[in-house]
């Protein structure tokens, strides 16, 4: 479509400044990295310019600078394809694909999948379950959008695929759009549906960081990774994932039979003392119940995956709104600070938080604040003053400056 190609490339030279800056400020931080790892070294070779001191000087030998060789990046991105998400997926979309472009301009190794259990895909595939294991919800599956193993072709095309999606949900703006077109042209008779299988559901979160369980530390070792980053892009809690296999005697009647051994029921929730062991470290993790605790099963799922990979794990909670959700002030800031949090949102445009979930950090933004802003400022009047030119320059320099917070937080997580 004529439009859809158009808006494609006016997105890819907005996010243009955002990577640009994100690249440099990457290639920055390693270099400092990599200068405060550089160390002296004796070379065996004496410096005539010292040889006037060998009597008071033992150390008579030339000197090389001797730097460590760097690390390797790699970044594996995981997107909520829940309803949940409708109104602002289109935001999460955009900020993937900004992170998709940054990857493969530095040349990091990569994959970005959408998490979903869609009835459509539904797979009746039976675990290898043991007595007392959490469930996995048979419909849940990965959808791999775009990955560093793409040829340049491929890439721009999933990038494509991955904009026109994002278009599908904002479909308001495009109606807009079309009613000041003639009928001729109304793109929203174009756009086609949602292809089978790729519509929003529900929220698999769990299991989805359970599935990095085995994706993670795979990708790692196909690339050498040294500095591993997982990145979650979601609205909020996931929901279900938390029944746990019981033998065929134990469970009420309604439970789901597994097999001849297994039923999937008793939900954890009912549990007062919840314990979670992993089988392969042999930690254990006490889980509290309910969506506002602090040491819930979503986040010590997330402490399994740091303990398990050496992996930073960061969270993207991206709003569709110009403020933080509702949902997400009183899931991580009580009502003391909230004024605070606020405030500070409107002056950085990101409010980070380390807090009591799970990850490294998880950033709660809006849509549009990964745009990086280079203004220009604005001409004074004629005859201007001081202070006028003055309120101009600061208010360009504040605007500039804003923009750039989220991007600096990120980059200093992920280099």
């Amino acid at each position: 479509l004529s439009q859809l190609k158009v808006e494609y490339k006016k997105f890819l030279s907005q996010q243009n400044k955002s990577v640009n800056y994100m690249v440099k400020e990457f290639e920055m931080k390693k270099s400092a990295a990599a200068y405060a790892r550089t160390k002296q070294d004796k070379t065996g070779i004496i410096n005539p310019l010292k040889l006037h001191s060998y009597k008071f000087n033992d150390d008579i030998f030339k000197r090389i600078a001797v730097t460590p060789d760097g690390k390797n990046h790699g970044m594996m991105m995981f997107i909520d394809w829940s309803g949940s998400m409708n109104d602002k997926l289109q935001a999460t979309i955009h900020q993937t694909m900004n992170l998709a472009l940054f990857c493969k301009k530095v040349q990091i190794p990569f994959e970005v999948y959408a998490f979903s259990n869609s009835s459509s895909r539904r797979k009746d595939v039976t675990a290898n379950y043991e007595l007392d294991d959490i469930t996995i919800d048979n419909r849940f599956h990965l959808i791999n959008f775009v990955s560093s193993r793409m040829n340049t072709k491929e890439f721009d095309n999933a990038m494509k695929i991955l904009f026109h999606t994002s278009c599908l949900y904002d479909k308001d703006r495009w109606m807009r759009w079309s009613s000041r077109k003639p009928v001729e042209h109304n793109l929203m008779h174009d756009l086609p549906d949602v292809p089978r299988g790729y519509g929003l559901s529900s929220t698999p979160l769990n299991d989805t960081i359970m599935a990095a369980y085995k994706l993670v530390p795979a990708f790692v070792k196909r690339y050498s990774i040294d500095k591993m980053n997982t990145i979650f892009l979601t609205d909020g809690c996931s929901d279900g994932n938390n029944n746990k296999i019981v033998d065929m005697e134990d469970g009420d009647q309604y439970a789901e039979i597994i097999n001849d051994k297994f039923k999937r029921g008793y939900m954890m929730s009912y549990d007062k003392n919840a314990v979670l062991v992993d089988r392969k470290t042999k930690r254990q993790y006490h889980v509290d119940h309910g969506w506002r605790c602090p040491n819930g099963l979503t986040e010590n799922l997330l402490q399994i995956l740091k303990d398990r990979t050496g992996s930073k794990v960061l969270g993207f909670y991206v709003s569709a709104r110009k403020r933080i959700d509702n949902y997400a002030m009183e899931k991580y800031f009580n009502h003391q600070v909230r004024s605070k949090i606020h405030a500070q949102f409107r002056k950085d445009k990101v409010v980070t938080v380390t807090h009591s979930t799970g990850y490294d950090e998880i950033y709660l933004l809006a849509g549009d604040n990964m745009q990086v802003q280079d203004g220009q400022m604005a001409t004074p009047s004629e005859n201007a003053k001081k202070g006028e030119i003055k309120r101009l320059f600061t208010s360009t320099l504040k605007g500039n400056k804003q923009s750039r917070v989220m991007l600096n937080k990120f980059i200093s997580k992920v280099a």
